[in-house]
């Protein structure tokens, strides 16, 4: 199937481009064209492929009787792990000729810097690996399941692949395509792929994601010191307090982002469409929920008596597409009650995040506006009536974390600095930090806690440092040796165990110290012992 990869993806661009080959629309028509079909394929992405192409996101095809070329184009969003192809193509018997990750859209930035930048990003590789040939049926839908791709690791020179096409694959690719196309595919009747692959592929599927997965969700550190990851194939990956790693599935193929355990004890695992699962360590099972068409799940955050708030991200498939985010309020994570509207805003913030937190009064969210003034618009959000003040802050707030003992921690952006502030009466009032020129700080009680320094930025990565403060903040020290952060363009993550130990995510390792940074362990990919 994977033939002649390589930097040929910008070759085939720009053959495209002058040639007029047939590059067909994104997503379903509300109409076929006589004589087509259509082809639904979901591609998972079991590591960032670099700082602009995140994930395989364009298949190329070829007619057998024509050998006519024609590209499926990813519609999922531009943030997703995954890739969702859902589209028409004239009747006929395809070949699957390469899996390209091309970086930016053509129309981005207009033709010569996009097959500039393609050429300097393309992820295409070669693969001796293989997929049957399919059909494209007139008025039909051909459902190719999901594909689990993986780079290349170690002496390996091919991609490594797992193609996934029984019914439970085949669902899961119709659900993570988009919302138009999904409801355009239910009219048209279902065709089965030609040669579906044997069962064995599951296996590897999941043992490429135990042990090649970069790491998909933000860490969360549980009460009784368990870290929690999640990954594609709807997987949880669970590493105790004596280091012992587990997995828990959802009994889905989701890519997981946001995953959190609620103070009750109950786990939740966000995917990246709108919708969660939810473990209920009483019953050991999992309750799936669906409470938005189009969005992925970024916060959650427990506001008393009024449930939780959902903050929502959806930031389309290209640069240029309007950005939403949502802020939804859910009484019961486990009920079918529709959400609460809180807030819609369209506008992009800076840095692309927008801190959330509910500091015992109010739910706050923080909207950084771009520009030079490093302004905050604060929302100030009553989790009952719903209705919302507005503060301005002078400078950016980065993020929100909750203090062990009822305090809260932010972190303030003011160009290249970064400043860390602690409240202990509800963020009445705050009590300033040093400097700490990097990501913030951690907290593991108002007095301890981490952060990274930024010695040198380079170009895709950074050399960072680890800090340490035993007096709330109000000084650092540096402890331990440097190392790389921001591979991969993956932001870096900091969070605290709970016997002190630090975890820190580099964008490609996860990397855990028991001596405050003087000496670091590979957490993850998974060691090969446990492998």
């Amino acid at each position: 199937m994977f033939n002649g990869f390589g930097r040929c993806a910008a070759v085939a661009s720009l053959l495209v481009a002058m040639t007029g080959c047939a590059t067909v629309e994104r997503g379903i028509p509300e109409k076929l064209n006589p004589g087509s079909g259509v082809v639904i394929m979901k591609v998972v992405s079991l590591q960032r492929l670099g700082y602009i192409n995140g994930k395989w996101s364009q298949v190329w095809v070829s007619d057998k009787a024509t050998s006519q070329p024609a590209s499926l184009e990813d519609t999922a969003d531009f943030d997703a792990q995954y890739a969702a192809f859902a589209q028409p193509l004239p009747a006929g018997t395809y070949t699957v000729r390469s899996i390209d990750a091309p970086g930016i859209a053509v129309g981005a930035f207009g033709l010569l810097p996009a097959l500039a930048i393609q050429a300097m990003t393309s992820g295409s590789q070669d693969s001796s690996q293989s997929l049957s040939s399919f059909t494209v049926e007139a008025g039909k839908v051909t459902n190719l399941g999901v594909v689990v791709a993986a780079p290349p690791e170690g002496k390996e020179k091919t991609i490594q692949l797992a193609v996934l096409a029984d019914e439970r694959a085949r669902s899961a690719a119709r659900d993570d395509i988009d919302t138009a196309s999904r409801a355009r595919a239910k009219d048209l009747p279902e065709r089965t792929w030609d040669v579906p692959p044997a069962a064995s592929q599951y296996d590897r599927a999941f043992e490429l994601v135990r042990t090649r997965s970069t790491l998909v969700s933000p860490l969360e550190v549980t009460r009784d010191g368990r870290l929690l990851v999640g990954t594609g194939m709807g997987l949880v990956h669970v590493r105790d307090a004596g280091g012992a790693w587990t997995t828990m599935s959802t009994g889905s193929l989701d890519s997981l982002g946001l995953v959190r355990e609620l103070s009750d004890g109950r786990i939740f695992a966000a995917t990246q469409r709108g919708a969660y699962h939810l473990w209920d360590p009483k019953t050991r099972s999992w309750t799936y929920r669906r409470i938005a068409e189009e969005g992925r799940i970024v916060e959650l955050e427990a506001v008393g008596a009024s449930g939780y708030a959902l903050q929502l991200h959806h930031s389309g498939i290209l640069f240029g597409q309007q950005r939403v985010t949502r802020v939804l309020m859910v009484q019961d994570l486990a009920a079918n009650t529709p959400p609460r509207e809180a807030l819609r805003l369209t506008e992009t913030p800076a840095m692309k995040v927008s801190p959330m937190v509910y500091d015992g009064r109010d739910l706050v969210l923080v909207f950084n506006e771009m520009g030079f003034s490093r302004t905050a618009k604060v929302h100030r959000i009553d989790p009952v009536s719903l209705q919302i003040r507005l503060e301005s802050q002078p400078q950016w707030i980065e993020r929100f974390q909750h203090v062990p003992g009822g305090a809260i921690a932010r972190t303030r952006v003011n160009g290249m600095s970064r400043f860390s502030e602690t409240s202990s009466d509800k963020g009445a009032s705050w009590q300033l930090s040093e400097n700490t020129s990097g990501f913030g700080a951690t907290f593991s009680d108002i007095h301890t806690g981490y952060g990274l320094a930024i010695i040198q930025a380079g170009m895709n990565t950074v050399t960072t440092s680890l800090s340490t403060t035993s007096d709330g903040g109000k000084t650092w020290a540096p402890v331990g040796k440097t190392f790389d952060t921001g591979g991969k363009g993956v932001p870096t993550q900091l969070v605290i165990g709970a016997d002190g130990r630090p975890f820190v995510y580099t964008g490609t390792t996860l990397l855990s110290s028991g001596d405050q940074g003087k000496t670091w362990s590979v957490e993850w990919p998974r060691p090969a012992a446990t492998r």
